[in-house]
Parts: C-alpha cells; structure tokens; sequence
C-alpha cells in the first residue's frame, strides 16, 4: 500500500531570530531523507517511487537546498557547510529515473549548484569551496557521470551529455574561470583542467562531441588561456595543453579516428586544426 507523507519542520534558535525550514513530501514505500540545519536555510526534498535517499546538511544563513526525486532508489546528498558557516548557497536537484545519485557540496558564499538527470544511473558529483561559482549538470540517458570540481571566485562548468555512458570531467582552480563541455553521443569522454600553482583566472574551454567514442582532453594551466575542439564522428581523440597567458588553440575534426595534439608552452601562442577555423 502506497504512502504520503508530508512533514514540515520549523526549528527555531532563537539566538539572532535565526529560524531554519525543512519541507519533506514523500509518496511510495521505504523512501528516506534526512535534513541537519543550524543557522536560518530553507531545505525542500520531493520523492515520489520507492526506496528513494536523501541527505540535507545546511550550516550557515539564507542556504537553499531543494531536490525532487521521480522513480527508484535515487539518491541525492547536498552539503552546504564551512566551518564559520556559508551564506545565500543554492543547490537543485531533478531526478527522474532509476538509480540515479548526485553529491553537491557548496563551501562558501553565493554558490550556485544544479543537476537535472533523466534516465538511469546517472552520477552528478559537484564541489565548489569559494565564492560565486556556477555549476550546471544536464544527463539525458543511462550511465552517464559529470564531476565538477571548483576552488576560488566566479568559476563557471556546464556540461551537457545526451545519450548513455558519456564522461565529463571539470576541474577549475582560480578565478573566473569558463568550461563548457556538450556531448551527444554514447561513451565520450571530456576533460578539462583550468588551474596553475596558485591557481588560473579567465581561461575559458569549450567542447563539442557529437558521436560515439570521441575523447576531449583540454589542460590550461596560467590565464586568459582559450581552448575549442569540435568533434563529429567516432573515435576521435584530441588534446590541447596550454601554459602560459593568452594562448589560443582550436581543433575540429569530422569523420572518424582523427587525432589531434596541440601543445604550447609560454605567451600569445595561436594554432588551428582542421579544415576551417573555429571558435571564438
């Protein structure tokens, strides 16, 4: 027999007036979520099938956390805490399927965290400690993973991956730092490194796959660093490694099992592959 459960807790500290609000709906059987809030966070976890997770820890002020879950064993886990406390974090979770999992764990102030899966197991894995970064998360399809990993100010990861068993990979030490990575395909694979030894600002990687099989590696260590690659077809591979400042290097291949390498190493450096120039 089928369950609803609505709670909504309103648990007040009264020092400072600071007042947290967690809002559980739970419809199906063996569903679970679990919400730990010190400071004044808003929390919101929708489930609707069966045997479905989640876990909510929220430390800081004017934190908002918010999840739904549609099918099976889904899990979702969204963390927002430092050990001072985080201020006006956002994480949103959408799931829809069957044993799909997300992490989202924002240490900062004004983060911005979102996954949307819609298929079956899917993994969204995202970290941001800093401020004012922006991760986004969009599977479509079955066994795809995306982790994002951001240290520092204003860094932005978006990827999109359509179809099964895609990869993205984004890791961002610094500041203001750009990864855009879209796949439409079955098992590609993208990843992009932006950081340096004491961390990169405004690099900016760009990747486009539209096949099966293609892998994309982009490794940008310094600033103002630019790197594109477009891939259609099957089983291309390209890689562009960039150290140093204002570099600029862009790949397109069509067909398939292309191969592509650029590597530069210094200042104001530009290559192009492929049969036009592409990118910005």
């Amino acid at each position: 027999m089928k369950k609803i459960i609505i709670i909504i807790f309103m648990l007040g500290a009264y020092f400072g007036h600071a007042q947290n609000t967690s809002t559980i709906s739970s419809t199906g059987d063996e569903n679970l979520v679990n919400t730990d809030q010190t400071g004044q966070n808003i929390s919101t976890f929708i489930q609707s099938g069966n045997k479905n997770k989640g876990d909510v820890d929220q430390v800081g002020n004017l934190n908002i956390a918010t999840a739904h879950q549609l099918g099976n064993k889904n899990k979702a886990t969204q963390n927002q805490t430092t050990s001072v406390g985080g201020m006006l974090n956002n994480a949103t979770v959408h799931q829809d399927g069957n044993k799909n999992k997300s992490t989202q764990n924002q240490f900062g102030n004004m983060n911005h965290g979102d996954v949307h899966q819609l298929g079956n197991k899917n993994k969204a894995n995202q970290d941001q400690d800093g401020d004012m970064n922006h991760s986004d998360s969009h599977q479509t399809g079955n066994k795809n993973k995306t982790d994002q990993d951001q240290a520092g100010t204003m860094n932005h990861a978006d990827a999109i991956q359509i179809f099964d068993e895609n990869k993205a990979t984004q890791d961002q030490v610094g500041n203001d730092n750009h990864a855009n990575s879209n796949q439409v395909g079955n098992k590609n694979t993208v990843t992009q490194h932006q950081n340096g030894l004491s961390g990169g600002n405004d690099n900016h990687a760009v990747v486009i796959q539209v096949g099966d099989d293609n892998t994309a590696t982009q490794d940008q260590y310094g600033d103002d660093n630019h790197a594109n690659s477009k891939q259609m077809g099957a089983l291309n591979t390209s890689m562009e490694d960039q150290d140093g400042m204002n570099n600029r290097s862009r790949v397109w291949q069509e067909g398939d099992m292309n191969t592509a390498n650029i590597t530069q190493n210094g200042n104001n450096n530009n290559s192009y592959g492929g049969p036009n120039h592409w990118g910005g």
